[in-house]
């Protein structure tokens, strides 16, 4: 569709890309500089990329907004289930077990994520 405006494709791929990496790049300097120290586990470990995809998947994948509310719901979900249950009752390993289940009630609810419920609620609301 935007190559039939006028529009060179390959061209404007480059420079989000460029423009992209300019912003991780930035971040990732702050980073380095706020922990003064740069480490491979610190960006790259596995549990990291699970929760990524985690997000993408409670909220909603193949949406703008679906992996934002996945992660607005799963950072602190996770941080408060992990001091709560982890730290205080001395139940190391069960606020997984609660993450986990939550996951897969929202995903054999909807399997869109949360986003999708949200949709549902907004065509009902619309008819």
């Amino acid at each position: 569709m935007a190559r039939s405006l006028g529009i060179n494709v390959h061209w404007a791929k480059i420079k989000t890309y460029a423009i992209a990496t300019a912003f991780v790049s930035i971040v990732g300097s702050f980073h380095a500089c706020y922990i003064k120290n740069i480490e491979p586990e610190d960006t790259m470990s596995l549990d990291i990329s699970i929760l990524i995809a985690l997000m993408a998947m409670l909220g909603g994948a193949g949406s703008l907004w679906g992996p934002i509310i996945g992660a607005a719901v799963l950072i602190p979900l996770k941080s408060y289930l992990k001091e709560w249950l982890g730290g205080a009752a001395g139940l190391a390993g069960i606020d997984l077990v609660i993450y986990a289940m939550i996951i897969m009630l929202i995903s054999a609810l909807e399997p869109r994520g949360i986003w999708g419920i949200v949709e549902k609620h907004r065509r009902r609301k619309r008819r």
